[in-house]
């Protein structure tokens, strides 16, 4: 994860990479938000906590890289 957020975050420009990391973080977003919503999944705390965190830093990942683009 932390190597497709440099990416967005760190790459000059609009790039076929960047789109591409964008795009791949976004699914991992929709992935956590599954799995977090799933009550059926017993969860420990620390990977629950784990999830939660990186939720967030993807969150302000993509938030960052739309308004650097305006």
């Amino acid at each position: 994860m932390q190597s497709l957020s440099d990416l967005v975050l760190n790459s000059s420009g609009i790039s076929d990479g960047k789109s591409l990391a964008r795009m791949h973080l976004k699914e991992i977003q929709k992935d956590i938000v599954v799995v977090l919503a799933d009550k059926t999944l017993i969860i420990e705390d620390a990977s629950r906590a784990h999830l939660d965190e990186c939720q967030e830093r993807i969150q302000k990942v993509l938030t960052a890289s739309i308004q650097s683009r305006e």
